[in-house]
């Protein structure tokens, strides 16, 4: 019986993986990759997304293309990079790329940032001139170092599917990033435990904030605070305090002019 997550690849790529039952991510292009969505037509189950691979674009698709492996349905290609599938979910959910970066502050982590909501855990892999391709810690069962004597860092990670994969990146540095994805998920569940305590409660003195979960609230608020102080202009009007706050909320750059605007003599109303 072939296993579903090898579906939509070419015939010959998909004896290679089989055989071993090992996807080398090195290998993995577009062109073994016989199944491909449209951007504007693509919904992404990320319930069981593995992976999320990035392929450096040319001609029409100079942007970059992902390959999506998914645990049931295999692989599709569209044509948007992974970034953007990703930025998707993070306009669309209650967990910005700010709450990441403070996340990662509480845990102890650094650099570039995973995107974790709940169970999907993305980790950044395998850096392309600042583009990643991200691998769901969900699916991570063990990742080990892999061909010690070889030039570059390479690691075998073993999937909860049982499949292997071969990535080109440090099996350190993917480690310390799964844990502290995993870190980061524990601080998650912490908030939903406090808040259906919280509001659940008739004794709300006595509903008490875990530690880490303090910590990433307060750091939320410092990172907010230094976003706006780092580009106070003189004075705003309401539509561009409207576009501070949702760029500092979705961490995206300044989205006024370096300068400031012009001094007015009347403030905005509030």
């Amino acid at each position: 019986m072939q296993q579903p997550a090898w579906n939509n690849l070419t015939p010959d790529f998909r004896r290679q993986v089989a055989t071993r039952n090992c996807l080398e991510l090195a290998k993995l292009t577009p062109k073994v990759v016989t199944y491909q969505v449209p951007n504007k037509q693509l919904a992404v189950d990320w319930d069981h997304v593995i992976l999320l691979k990035y392929c450096a674009g040319a001609g029409p698709q100079r942007h970059g293309t992902t390959i999506i492996w998914n645990a049931y349905a295999g692989f599709t290609r569209t044509d948007v990079t992974p970034r953007t599938l990703i930025d998707r979910v993070e306009r669309s959910s209650p967990v910005t790329w700010l709450d990441m970066q403070a996340y990662t502050d509480a845990s102890g982590g650094r650099g570039p940032l995973s995107y974790v909501l709940g169970q999907l855990q993305l980790i950044p892999i395998e850096n392309k001139k600042t583009h990643y391709s991200w691998l769901n810690g969900r699916y991570l069962q063990t990742v080990n170092p892999y061909n010690l004597s070889k030039s570059g860092k390479q690691s075998l990670i073993l999937l909860t599917t049982t499949n292997e994969i071969l990535i080109q990146d440090s099996a350190k540095r993917l480690n310390e990033k799964w844990d502290i994805a995993n870190k980061i998920r524990r601080i998650q569940q912490m908030n939903k435990e406090y808040n259906n305590e919280l509001y659940g409660s008739h004794y709300l003195a006595t509903v008490q904030v875990p530690a880490d979960l303090r910590k990433f609230q307060i750091r939320v608020q410092t990172l907010l605070v230094a976003y706006v102080e780092k580009h106070l202009p003189v004075n705003w009007t309401a539509t561009e305090r409207d576009k501070i706050v949702d760029a500092a909320r979705h961490n995206q750059p300044w989205p006024l002019d370096e300068t400031g605007p012009a001094e007015r003599t009347e403030w905005a109303n509030i």
